[in-house]
């Protein structure tokens, strides 16, 4: 395992933001964000994973943003969570070491990204977690995909043609976390009640280090009841990361 003192004095600034998040990270997790740093390091040398390069700005945009969902996550309802379009494992494979409960599904149709994760998901000996490659749409028509997951991230993608797969997917009462930049706007509102979906929660929070603010949307599989469309019935909670 790779030793925390050499995780170049990033480690505080990572506890600061899990405990923002409400987690606090053991130190073998700690040492295992030490180990994922330094292979997307390495890899990314190779391959291009990320267009982060520097140790802060990663450990700031992806491993701490990522975390953000614990605020929303309570995996003792489904522990099982897909995460689409992971790439290099932001948010799914940093859930997965925070909360190493979760069952993750990593769903990833580029190759090089999908040999980064399973090497990685090696290396870490992490269990309950796979990497499977493939596109959402062919992913969701599966009869053992239907249903089964009772969380889905999504995070830099664009999720508006995703909608109604993701609908199939999700347990009832099944949540989507979206990762955005901006609050829901009223057309995405639109989308998401056409697809039987509906805005349960907005979660809005600053990163450390002057790294911008950021809007989780989280999104319930709805009952199939009509809705209004209408934003201010949206809760929205306000985050700050100091």
């Amino acid at each position: 395992m790779f030793h925390v003192e050499h995780f170049e004095g990033w480690i505080e600034l990572l506890n600061q933001g899990a405990a923002e998040f409400g987690l606090a990270l053991r130190e073998f997790t700690l040492s295992e964000f030490a180990v994922y740093l330094k292979e997307l390091q390495f890899w990314n040398k190779k391959t291009n994973l990320t267009g982060a390069q520097d140790d802060k700005e990663i450990v700031v945009k992806h491993f701490i943003d990522s975390m953000a969902a614990c605020r929303a996550l309570i995996p003792v309802q489904n522990p099982r969570l897909l995460d689409i379009g992971s790439g290099a494992g932001f948010p799914g494979l940093v859930l997965k070491l925070a909360i190493p409960s979760l069952h993750v599904t990593l769903l990833e149709p580029s190759q090089k990204r999908v040999a980064f994760l399973r090497h990685l998901i090696g290396k870490l000996h992490l269990k309950n977690i796979d990497v499977v490659a493939e596109r959402m749409d062919t992913f969701a028509i599966q009869e053992y995909a239907q249903e089964r997951f009772g969380w889905a991230t999504v995070r830099a993608l664009n999720v508006s043609s995703l909608l109604g797969p993701i609908r199939s997917v999700l347990s009832e009462n099944g949540k989507l976390i979206l990762y955005r930049t901006r609050p829901i706007d009223r057309r995405s509102l639109s989308e998401i009640v056409i697809n039987k979906l509906e805005v349960y929660q907005q979660l809005e929070y600053s990163l450390p280090g002057n790294f911008g603010s950021r809007v989780l949307t989280v999104i319930q599989k709805s009952n199939g009841v009509d809705q209004a469309v209408d934003q201010a019935n949206i809760r929205t909670v306000t985050e700050d990361l100091v």
